[in-house]
């Protein structure tokens, strides 16, 4: 749920539109300390951006040819998607351990990002916006963003390409999320209270429902009762650093189990057995 700083500033620099924007917005909710997003499946994206099939593949093609994302077929049905510099770990010289990249980053995890208010606003005012929220939240919206009137309109006439002209639309429409005011020539903009209101979800939850998600699909399992208790599994034992790939590993072990003696996988039950998970994923913890 993470963006690096330098990510939003080549979103504004390669012009991104707005459904670019909302696209690769989207995905970064999903998305692994690699950088990379699995299983994007294109019904669920057309139905959360309200897009056309083809604007979907659209899209996917102009964020790969702007340099912003890679795109690789996960499965038949879904992609696997990389949002290119946006990995939060490189390794180490040993190449033992992956070391975090400490990289100033933007966390999506707000509010703001859900409400129509900023949903219906064109693709400048959003990319202003993330501009704008980047420096807010780094600052944990204890300061007010500083810059002198004729500096604003020289960086961002540069940054955005565009004129004077609209970049005041664009700080008109923001208005509704920032204070935005000028005293003795310079320019004070400060995130309204309710535009720093945190979404209750947790980044790890997110990344291991939407995996855990993808896996049902992909192997065409319910989400019923069984599919609910095996990923409640994840935080039951999140304090023993259980997530996804773990209770994955515990989810094959039980498959093999079930179907022991079936050496055609393509012939293998595959179903969720909670009981039986969770005894195997004991094992892994």
């Amino acid at each position: 749920m993470k963006l690096k700083h330098k990510i939003i500033t080549k979103m504004i620099t390669k012009k991104l539109t707005r459904a670019e924007v909302d696209f690769l917005l989207y995905i970064a909710q999903y998305q692994s300390d690699s950088g990379e997003v699995i299983g994007i499946y294109y019904k669920e994206i057309i139905k959360a951006l309200n897009i056309s099939y083809q604007t979907f593949y659209d899209l996917k093609n102009s964020l790969s040819k702007k340099g912003l994302i890679t795109a690789e077929k996960g499965s038949y049905t879904d992609w696997n998607i990389c949002i290119l510099e946006n990995d939060f770990h490189y390794q180490s010289e040993d190449d033992k351990e992956p070391v975090v990249k400490n990289d100033p980053y933007l966390n999506l995890n707000f509010e703001i990002f859900s409400k129509n208010e900023f949903k219906a606003m064109k693709a400048g005012e959003k990319l202003l916006f993330l501009e704008f929220f980047r420096m807010q939240v780094a600052s944990k919206g204890k300061y007010s963003i500083k810059i002198r009137v004729e500096e604003f309109y020289k960086k961002y006439k540069a940054l955005f390409g565009v004129q004077k002209r609209v970049l005041q639309d664009y700080l008109t429409t923001l208005k509704q999320f920032f204070s935005i005011g000028i005293k003795n020539g310079m320019y004070y903009i400060t995130a309204l209270k309710d535009t720093m209101k945190k979404d209750s979800r947790v980044e790890n939850q997110v990344r291991d429902e939407y995996a855990f998600h993808v896996l049902c699909r992909r192997d065409r399992i319910a989400e019923d009762e069984s599919a609910k208790d095996t990923l409640a599994l994840i935080k039951q034992y999140a304090k023993k650093g259980c997530n996804f790939f773990m209770l994955q590993k515990a989810i094959l072990k039980s498959w093999k189990i079930l179907n022991k003696g079936i050496e055609d996988v393509k012939s293998w039950r595959i179903e969720l057995k909670p009981d039986l998970i969770h005894k195997l994923l004991l094992t892994i913890l």
